[in-house]
This record gives structure tokens, sequence and C-alpha cells, in this order.
């Protein structure tokens, strides 16, 4: 998006199926861990509103400044064309890292919103290599007879990941940050050891065509998808800020319940969604 994007001819496949399971595990794999930092402060936003003193309106955007962030890093990479220029997955590991540090410094060192805040941005911006970029990676290993269900086992360790922190949920605040961004680094290194584009990436030109931003709204079929993932995304994140306070609130095991509602259940309609994509 953002560019004059024109693909050239995928080349035949080179490898068998035991490689290209292998890297669709590998890059499944750095989705769970990599992004393990994204929900990380939802998961302890209840001992936070007291250490802090902060109120449920700005503890809010300890969540919002990571999607904001998100937005901005993936706005940014789509005008440089980041996924083009550079090798996606030597970005996709030093996203994962620059995540992973940002979480770290946040966990040791930060004492209040007024820095939280800006780290939580930087975090939504560093993410912004991880996903997008996995998706990228994931259906350069699938041809389209079968991509959907490869994205939606990428989705799913996306919802995976996400509410792993939920796990940790019952440690002290800065260890489950410390331990969320350790995972995330994790993610990095498998990602630049293991994780290779595939047979099925394809080139394009890098000439910037700003009307693209427009033209993509004016035929129909992107912009329905455009509007149904904007839809959704509203709702879905929404309910997993919300979630683990409600169950807290409710004297019930926010950790478990939010990891397997999230999680486990977000795993099996992504498998579900991709099946039925295909």
């Amino acid at each position: 998006m953002g560019v004059g994007a024109r693909p050239l001819p995928a080349r035949e496949p080179e490898t068998g199926p035991p490689r290209v399971l292998i890297q669709r595990a590998a890059i499944a794999g750095v989705q769970v861990l990599g992004l393990a930092v994204w929900f990380s402060m939802s998961a302890v936003v209840p001992s936070l509103r007291h250490e802090w003193g902060i109120s449920a309106g700005a503890a809010v955007w300890l969540t919002a400044s990571v999607q904001l962030g998100f937005v901005t890093g993936a706005v940014g990479a789509t005008v440089l064309n980041l996924a083009d220029r550079v090798r996606p997955h030597l970005l996709l590991a030093s996203s994962a890292a620059a995540g992973a540090v940002i979480t770290l410094v946040l966990g040791l060192f930060v004492n209040g919103l007024g820095a939280a805040i800006p780290l939580r941005f930087l975090t939504g911006v560093a993410l912004a290599g991880v996903y997008p970029v996995g998706m990228k990676l994931m259906a350069s290993w699938s041809e389209a007879r079968n991509r959907g269900r490869a994205l939606g086992v990428l989705i799913g360790a996306l919802t995976l990941g996400s509410a792993l922190p939920h796990v940790f949920g019952r440690l002290p605040w800065r260890e489950v940050l410390v331990s969320a961004a350790a995972i995330a680094f994790l993610g990095a290194v498998v990602a630049l050891l293991f994780v290779r584009p595939g047979p099925f990436v394809t080139a394009t030109t890098t000439q910037l065509n700003p009307r693209y931003a427009v033209q993509m709204y004016r035929e129909r079929m992107p912009r329905l998808v455009n509007l149904g993932y904007f839809g959704h995304m509203w709702e879905l994140y929404a309910l997993w800020t919300w979630l683990p306070t409600f169950l807290l609130s409710s004297n019930t095991s926010a950790g478990l319940t939010s990891s397997s509602t999230m999680g486990v259940a977000g795993f099996a309609g992504c498998l579900a969604g991709g099946w039925a994509a295909d």
C-alpha cells in the first residue's frame, strides 16, 4: 500500500513440503513470541492502578498508545516501502527485538504514565514490523489455494501471543513485562536464525503512488475489506482490553480465563476462518 506496486510472476517452488511446513511453523512461532509484548500492560493494569494511583481512564492510554503507535508504524513502513526495501526476515527480527528492548526498559525503569505512554507508543511502532511482515512471509510460503489456512494460522498465532502475558498475571507487574520482553527477544532470535522468504514472494517497484490510498476506497471490493477489518478490530481490541478488568471485578481468575478466551478460543476461530476463506 502506498506504492505503485507491479508484482512480478511468482517463482516456482524450489523446496519440498517439509521445508514449507518448517518455515510456516517458524513464522507462526515468531508471531506468538514477538507479540507477547502487545497486551503486556493490559495484563498488569490493575496492579499499576494501585501502585501508580491512576484512574481507569488514564489506564486506557496504556493500551490505546500501542494501537496508535502500530498505526503510525504501519503507515510509515508503507510510505517507505520497508517490506520491499529490507529483507523481510531481518525486518521481522529487528522489529521483534526493538519491541522487546522497549518493554524491558519500561519494566525495569519506569514509574509513571509520563514515561510509560511514549514507550508503549514506540512498542506499537515496533510491532508494525512484526505482524504485517509476518503476513508477507507466511504468504510467501503459501500457494493461492491454501493461503487462507496459512494466514489463519498466522493470525491465530497473533491471538496466542497477545494473550500470553495474562498467563503470568499473578506475578508482580515488572516481572510480567520482563518475561514478555524475554519472550519477544526469543522471537527475534528465531526470526533471524530460521525464517527466510519463500518461493512465492513477489518483487515490486518502489515508486511512490500517493493516489493509491484513495484508489483502494474507490474500488468496491478493497473498500469492503478495509471497512470490515476496521470495524472488526475496533470491537476486538476493546474487548481484549476490557475483559481482564471485568474478570478481576467479578472475583474471577483473570489470567487463565483471559488467556483461554483471547488466545485459545481466538486461535481456533482464526483456523476456522482461514479454512472458510479458502
